[in-house]
Parts: structure tokens; sequence; C-alpha cells
């Protein structure tokens, strides 16, 4: 639409040669009445009230032919200028802002169609004057003074109009509007599982088991891992296969690379991903209503500690620790099997990681499925650099002794994979 746009306009333009001159109009006019003024002289002379007989047959042949030929030109100019009017409305019509923009401007009775109107109306107060003036001076004593304005007819009241193709063009802008909505929603579909060919290839096969009561623990590099689980909880198990998803990812023994997820799960993103536009009552109300949660729970968490006092607010305005809270809650909604939980401790507070712990192991007990991605073997370290990428892990809260004897063996694990690879190759 950004370059569409422009192109209507440029559609739309006329040029100076398209838009009929007034002179030529007031050219013709004069013609007109300089031939009326050349037979009237040659019929009747000055002007004399005696010879009133006569002026009254020169004056009627004005009115019932020149006059006539002067409305006509009127008339061909009003209809020149609809016709340009038309064409513009026409271009306007194809893209939903310049349809807008043209409908505003008749409803605001600012618009070409209240041009036109006006035009109409001195049109025909014109003639009106006209003929008034006639009967005046002709047929009454134009001594006596008589006002043709009695009212406000000199005034013209422009009304909220719509440009003559509305319907049309309402219908047209309708359905792209549709189009672009079902453009958008696939878009959409294709945004939220998107995973490429060459992912799934760095990825190999895979070998993952969940049963109910696990809680597993991956560190990941990159998104791969994640979009790979993501997809196939989700049930795009033939989209994975068709990109060359290998391995096995088996949920209660049912394989999902194979045949579709019949639990539900719910995704937490990280704090950095939440969208920053919207309330946070509005987002964990967006929540409970795609996971059909009555009122009353909904509405207890809203009022849950560290929720209630920004529940207000837009996401974009709280801090990480305050997003974090925001995503806790999450794990309170619905009665989900898998939950898979994206390094959203990473960078906070101790506390926020205890929390989660408590969040986590609750759900745990419960018999859910809790899956934890993250970057860091604690919370509060820096990323693990690593060849792999997803490598299954213990907790990072169990112990906060060796990390860095962790790292270091994680790393040359890594390493010595690498360097048997390339001696293979």
């Amino acid at each position: 639409m950004v370059f569409i746009t422009p192109g209507i306009y440029s559609l739309s333009d006329e040029k100076p040669g398209d838009i009929p001159s007034t002179y030529n109009l007031d050219n013709q006019k004069i013609n007109v009445l300089s031939k009326f003024e050349k037979k009237a002289v040659e019929e009747s002379g000055k002007f004399d009230l005696n010879k009133i007989e006569v002026g009254r047959r020169v004056i009627e042949g004005y009115w019932n032919n020149d006059s006539v030929q002067i409305m006509n030109l009127e008339k061909n100019l009003r209809n020149s200028l609809l016709q340009i009017i038309e064409k513009q409305e026409k271009y306007a019509a194809l893209t939903p802002m310049t349809f807008y923009l043209t409908t505003c401007f008749e409803v605001s009775s600012y618009g070409n169609r209240a041009f036109i109107a006006m035009y109409d109306y001195l049109i025909d107060l014109y003639r009106k004057f006209l003929r008034f003036w006639f009967d005046r001076v002709y047929y009454n004593d134009p001594k006596i003074m008589v006002n043709f304005v009695k009212n406000d007819e000199n005034v013209f009241t422009s009304q909220s109009l719509t440009q003559g193709n509305f319907k049309t063009g309402f219908f047209i802008n309708l359905g792209i509007v549709v189009i672009l909505a079902i453009l958008s929603y696939f878009a959409f579909l294709h945004s939220i599982f998107r995973i490429k060919h060459k992912e799934l290839s760095q990825l190999g096969a895979v070998d993952v088991k969940l049963a109910k009561g696990d809680f597993k623990v991956w560190l990941v590099k990159k998104d791969h891992f994640k979009n790979l689980l993501f997809n196939l909880f989700s049930g795009k198990f033939k989209t994975l296969k068709r990109k060359g998803c290998k391995g096995s990812v088996l949920l209660n023994k049912a394989d999902l690379t194979g045949e579709k997820n019949k639990e539900n799960f719910l995704y937490v993103c990280r704090p950095g991903q939440l969208p920053g536009d919207i309330k946070v009552k509005d987002f964990i109300a967006l929540y409970a209503g795609i996971l059909k949660l009555p009122a009353a729970e909904k509405n207890a968490l809203l009022d849950m500690p560290g929720i209630k006092e920004f529940q207000g607010k837009l996401l974009e305005k709280l801090d990480n620790s305050q997003r974090f809270s925001v995503l806790l809650c999450l794990l309170q909604l619905g009665k989900n099997l898998v939950y898979l939980i994206d390094n959203i401790a990473t960078g906070l507070p101790v506390e926020c990681a205890v929390a989660l712990k408590t969040a986590m192991e609750a759900l745990k007990d419960r018999g859910c499925i809790v899956i934890y991605l993250t970057t860091t073997v604690r919370p509060d370290s820096k990323p693990v650099k690593m060849d792999e990428y997803f490598y299954e892990d213990t907790p990072w809260w169990t112990s906060m002794v060796g990390e860095n004897a962790k790292i270091t063996e994680i790393e040359n694990k890594s390493k010595k994979r690498k360097e048997k690879e390339i001696k293979e190759k």
C-alpha cells in the first residue's frame, strides 16, 4: 500500500490542460451576449417604456434562446468537472487509504460533490434572478423596489455527501481488507511456526523422551531446539517432516514427529519478547481467553501480589523483574500438561530464580511436563559456548558450586566433538 497509494494519486492527478478553461467559457458567453445585443438593437432600438411590447418580445427571445445557450455552456463546464471528479473517485476506490480520505472529504461537506452541488445551486439561482429581473422591469413598475433575496437564498448550505461510487468502493475495499486480513493471518502463523530446513539440518537427529511428571532442562544455542519443540507441540509434524526433521520426540510414548500432539501445552516467552503496547491486565486476559478460563480464576490472577500493583501499566513500562512476575503468573493459568519455558530468569536476581524453581516444581508435582530452556549454567552467569544446539542438563539451581568446572566440561566436550568431526571429514 505504501507504493500503490502514490501511484493512485498520480493516476487521478489532472494536468492543467485537462481542466476546462473558464476563460474560454467567458469568451463564449460574451459572444452570445454580443449577438443578442446586436439583434436587440436592430429590433427595438434603445430601451423605451413606450415600446414595452417590443421590449418584452425581445427579452422573452433572450430568455427562451440566448439565456438557454449560456446555461448550456455552464452545464457543459459542470459536466466536464464532474467527469474529472468521477475519474478521481474511481481511482481512489482502489485502495483503503485513498477511499477513506475521499469519503472523509465528502462527509465533511468539503469535498468535490459539495462543490458540484454549489455549482448547481448557483446556476439555478442565476436563472431565477434573471426571470425575477425580467418580470420586475417588463411586467411590473420598475420604480417599485422589490428585494430578490427574501430569506437566505444567497447563502449556500453544504451537506454531508458521499462520492458517486461509494457502494462500489466500499465493497472493493471490504474485499481488499478481507484479503489482506487472510494474508496477514497466514503470515502471522508462518512467523509463529517458523523453522528453516537449515535449522533442522544443524540440529541433526533428535532423541527426546517426555512423560508425565518430567522436569527437563536443556542448555541451548540459538532458537533451533525451541522452534522444533514449539512446532511439534503445536502439531506441525508434517511441515517438519517435509523440511527434513530427523529423530523422535516421544510425549507419553506418542512420537510427535509422526502424529499430532493431543495434549495441551503452554509456551512462556522471554521477558524481552513481550509486546510493549498492551496493558498487563489485558495481556493476562488474552491468555485466559485463549485457555477459556472462568472470570473468577482470571481475576484471582490479577489480584496476585506482584501483579495487582501494576496491572494497569503497559508492559513496555515495566522492568525485567516486573515482566518476569507477569510471565510467572502465566504458569498458574489453566491445567496444561506441557509447559515450554524459554529462559525467563537469566540475568535476573536470584529471587526470581527461586520463585521460578518453586513454580516449576509445583507443576511437576501436579504431573505436568516442565521444559526449561536456558543459555546459562546459572541464572547470573554468561551464556555457555558450545557446538551443540541443545544439551540436556540438570536444573541450574541444584548447585551453585563448581560453575566454572561445569562450563569448562561442556565447552571441552563440544571442542572434542568438533575436532572428531573434522578428523572424520
